[in-house]
């Protein structure tokens, strides 16, 4: 337990020393005034704080109580009061504004203060057991923040995720595939754990320049360039809350460094700031990426992943729990205020059998297609599934968003002019992209030709021949006349 001692009086700070060492466990840290408190509270994390009301000899001094407003609103920290003064409407307004307990400095002090600590222990203790009891009673439910299913594969993640959300504050790392509900897991974490009113503030690597990484996630002071103003950032907006950062392996490896220092001590400094903040949040990460094999080549830190893989949670693919896919629809329309439809049993055993490279999201674009022009009687039959599932693979443009805004901000727009003096560029600029869509593809597939062919709504032999020939530029043609074509076969699945 870490508590700050706020006192103007030196003897009076030493007393509360001793005594709190004395019951052990306890890091001391100390200040002796409202803006020594302010300088320490900002650099650091505490449990409690013992605040003297009066902090200087003027009788109207108000520090103490301006103190305990400021620790109950904008930290987690605890205040406990520590006065001279016996006037109950002082302490009335101290308890008011938040304060935990207080302790009259002419009392039995001793045994005061061991048994306010042992009762702010035990507050903590039972708050665990009402998370763990919140978790169970929450996880029992066929429906839990959106994770829906009773298999086996649903019905372990969901036991990670309490053990994650109500065990532990540490980072965790999400790990599966594009469309499996990864942000769906790191909401039901934050959800389940100590805080679930507080913030969630989601942020998506990929998509965040590079040049203005820093302070998308860290913030920035007034000033810091030409015309900025403060900016709280990722980490200052999300308070106690839940920090979930998606596609962590495409971070820049400047701003790892950054975040790991984040991780060890809990602390950030913003983009011209010339003092560390507190954290006082936790870090969700995801990834679709192999981020050991990406330490391996030197593009994610070791040390970085070993913080964000202390309690990796895997998110399973939708044909490993395809005995849910029933309920997942039921439980979507519903969600989603579409018009209700039924799936006849043939209908939905297509569904079951087929192989989801988009997983539960293309599942839902599925449906969404389907209730734009459900069945006149409103029962969906296997033709009906066939002519919505054969419409072009929604992943496939997920995809091309991703790697086009990746390439606009590693290009610069200005690099992409169509003119003709440019043409030579363009063709190059061209065949990167077509490199880079089936190689994602062909990564997010298990490097199956066929899987990666109807994720990008193309035939296994366009990709064949970009694997045998290295001519992304012929594939890109192939794949350009193909869609004009209006032709996507339906291969057989290889190995």
């Amino acid at each position: 337990m870490r508590i700050l001692i706020i006192d103007d009086q030196p003897g009076d700070r030493l007393i509360l020393r001793k005594v709190l060492r004395e019951l052990g466990d306890i890091e001391l840290a100390e200040a002796d005034s409202l803006a020594a408190a302010r300088r320490a509270i900002e650099v650091d994390a505490f449990d409690a704080a013992i605040v003297d009301l009066r902090l200087g000899e003027d009788l109207r001094n108000r520090d103490g109580h301006v103190l305990v407003r400021e620790l109950r609103q904008r930290t987690t920290t605890v205040p406990i009061v520590w006065t001279a003064t016996r006037e109950i409407h002082e302490i009335r307004e101290a308890m008011r504004n938040g304060a935990y307990d207080y302790i009259f400095k002419d009392a039995p002090y001793k045994e005061l203060v061991a048994r306010v600590i042992e009762g702010l222990r035990s507050r903590r203790s039972l708050e665990r057991e009402v998370l763990e009891h919140r978790a169970r009673r929450t996880l029992d439910q066929p429906i839990v923040h959106g994770m829906v299913g009773d298999s086996a594969p649903v019905m372990r993640l969901r036991e990670d995720v309490k053990a994650i959300a109500v065990g532990s504050d540490r980072p965790v790392l999400i790990l599966g595939p594009s469309g499996a509900g990864k942000e769906l897991v790191a909401r039901a974490i934050h959800a389940l754990g100590p805080h679930p009113d507080a913030t969630f503030v989601a942020k998506n690597c990929a998509a965040i320049p590079e040049s203005l990484f820093e302070s998308e996630l860290f913030g920035h002071e007034e000033n810091a360039f030409t015309g900025a103003k403060r900016r709280a950032g990722a980490l200052g907006s999300t308070g106690k809350g839940t920090l979930f950062l998606d596609e962590i392996g495409e971070m820049p490896p400047g701003q790892q460094a950054k975040l790991l220092r984040v991780l060890e001590a809990r602390r950030y400094t913003p983009l011209g700031a010339d003092v560390e903040r507190p954290f006082h949040g936790r870090v969700v990460a995801a990834t679709l990426v192999d981020l050991e094999e990406r330490v391996k080549r030197g593009a994610f830190r070791q040390d970085l992943y070993m913080r964000l893989s202390f309690f990796p949670i895997r998110v399973p693919r939708l044909q490993d729990h395809a005995e849910d896919i029933p309920a997942i629809i039921e439980h979507y329309i519903g969600a989603s205020g579409l018009r209700p439809f039924r799936f006849s049993p043939e209908a939905l055993r297509d569904l079951m059998v087929r192989e989801w490279p988009g997983n539960v999201r293309e599942l839902q674009q599925v449906v969404e297609r389907i209730a734009i022009r459900p069945p006149a009687d409103g029962v969906v039959r296997p033709e009906h599934v066939a002519a919505a599932v054969s419409s072009p693979p929604p992943a496939a443009a997920e995809l091309l968003r991703s790697a086009a805004r990746m390439l606009l901000t590693a290009v610069g727009p200005q690099n992409l002019a169509l003119s003709d003096d440019r043409q030579e560029q363009r063709v190059d600029v061209i065949e990167e992209l077509t490199a880079a869509l089936f190689r994602e593809a062909l990564a997010r597939c298990d490097h199956k030709k066929a899987r990666a062919a109807r994720l990008v709504g193309t035939d296994r032999r366009v990709i064949e021949r970009f694997m045998k020939r290295g001519a992304p530029a012929q594939a890109a043609f192939d794949l350009a006349a193909q869609a004009d074509a209006g032709t996507a076969e339906d291969p057989d699945e290889d190995g």
